[in-house]
């Protein structure tokens, strides 16, 4: 599970549903599923299918539940397209859920943005997709990163780590939520 801890407070300008609060991961051998708890409870879940590229967006906004479905890249080509950069390590150390971690950044070719970013070799486990492009080129599993979005400095750390078997409903479309569209990108 992940928690964000951001540095000052959100911008006058953020709605409520931009700024999300918690990011739950779970994953099995080629899906995943991420939720975004935003400050109002709204929440957005994309479940990825490694097999076929689709993604699966959910979206729960003041009870309206939609579904909206994306074919996308598999997640090895996503891979190769973020080697370009690579991470330099510091000689620093942490301990962050009992496990091991290195510190590292990486300076984006383009925008010149930072990231800074905790990984540890102890856990095996795919990289969210969408952050494939940031961390493919990282030996391990970012377990803590910083970054900056709407002119503030987040750290997203992870909060707990489990274990337990996942039910395979849970990387299905819920029969409450309306299906609107479904989009091709990035094939």
């Amino acid at each position: 599970m992940y928690s964000y801890s951001m540095i000052g407070k959100p911008p006058p300008y953020a709605v409520d549903t931009s700024l999300c609060k918690e990011k739950v991961f779970r994953f099995n051998a080629n899906k995943q599923r991420l939720d975004c708890i935003s400050y109002n409870n709204d929440t957005t879940t994309e479940i990825y299918n490694d097999t076929t590229g689709e993604i699966i967006e959910l979206a729960n906004n003041n009870g309206q539940k939609t579904a909206t479905l994306y074919l996308y890249q598999p997640l090895a080509l996503l891979k190769t397209q973020g080697r370009k950069t690579k991470f330099t390590n510091f000689a620093d150390t942490v301990i962050i859920q009992g496990y091991k971690c290195y510190s590292a950044y990486r300076q984006v070719e383009g925008d010149g943005a930072i990231y800074f970013v905790d990984y540890t070799k102890e856990i095996i486990a795919p990289v969210i997709y969408y952050d494939c492009d940031l961390f493919s080129s990282l030996d391990g599993f970012p377990m803590g990163y910083s970054f900056e979005a709407m002119h503030m400095r987040i750290w997203i750390t992870i909060k707990s780590i489990s274990k337990e078997k996942i039910d395979e409903g849970i990387f299905d479309i819920p029969k409450d939520y309306q299906i609107i569209f479904r989009k091709n990108m990035g094939k």
